[in-house]
């Protein structure tokens, strides 16, 4: 890793087209680095929004349960209170 800064600093302090290259090429790298960055960001978020659907679902299923429970309950206090 250090012959390769040794090179870059090297070509830059020449200048010339190797200079240019060794700067398009870093440009590169630090752009390959910053996508990677966001691509793990991106997942993260993708994961975190999958498992906010997954319990949202769960929780709609438990509520409409629930409702469906409390129909019932109301329908056996209506039955009750008529006789």
């Amino acid at each position: 890793m250090d012959d390769i800064i040794e090179l870059v600093a090297k070509a830059v302090n020449i200048g010339g087209q190797e200079a240019i290259i060794c700067l398009l090429l870093g440009f590169i790298f630090y752009l390959l680095v910053t996508l990677n960055n966001l691509n793990k960001k991106l997942d993260e978020k993708d994961e975190a929004f999958n498992r906010l659907v997954q319990e949202s679902n769960e929780n709609s299923k438990e509520m409409t349960k629930a409702l469906s429970e409390l129909r019932v309950t109301i329908s056996e206090i209506n039955g009750k209170l008529s006789t």
